[in-house]
């Protein structure tokens, strides 16, 4: 029951539950993986990063942006060992940065869409309509943020990557909203 295989099978259960909306069991194999994990590899280990983000997302979709923070906030400084510019912290850096977003602190989501974008964007790691997702993303924390000359242009670049993407449709109707604002 304490092999890390059995870990990972969890983990997998818990991301099929989050796919499906499943929030609460989605935490409930999270947790449970995180703390095989800690017991096989330590607290230390950048594995268990992964985990902790997908238990932050699973929290934030609950409605516990506290505990959802701090889980980004523990995966973090498990990631900083790996490097600044390690891919694994692209999608953990924009999931931190919608959260952040949500928590109302823009120029610190503003700072995790940059990182997500300058990481996945020199090596095309991600495809162009997940690259909108962190445009629009960090094109609405700097809305917030008063830079809305910059907030427009991201929105542009990211409506520019999206074909019938359903995203599209949201991006379209932010920018005519936003357009002589």
């Amino acid at each position: 029951p304490d092999h890390i295989d059995v870990a990972a099978t969890l983990i997998n259960l818990g991301a099929v539950e989050l796919e499906l909306g499943i929030d609460r069991e989605a935490l409930t194999y999270f947790e449970s993986a995180l703390a095989i994990q800690i017991r096989v590899l330590g607290s230390e280990h950048s594995e268990l990063a992964g985990t902790l983000t997908n238990m932050a997302q699973a929290r934030r979709r609950l409605g516990d942006l506290d505990g959802a923070l701090a889980n980004f906030r523990q995966a973090s400084e498990l990631l900083r060992a790996l490097g600044p510019d390690h891919p694994r912290l692209v999608f953990h850096s924009y999931h931190y940065g919608v959260a952040l977003a949500e928590a109302g602190l823009h120029e610190q989501a503003r700072v995790e869409f940059e990182r997500a974008l300058a990481i996945a964007l020199p090596d095309d790691i991600v495809p162009p309509a997940t690259i909108a997702d962190f445009r629009f993303g960090l094109a609405k924390s700097l809305w917030q943020l008063g830079e809305h000359d910059q907030a427009r242009e991201q929105a542009t670049l990211a409506r520019s990557l999206l074909g019938d993407d359903p995203i599209r449709a949201k991006v379209v109707q932010w920018l005519a909203e936003h357009e002589q604002e």
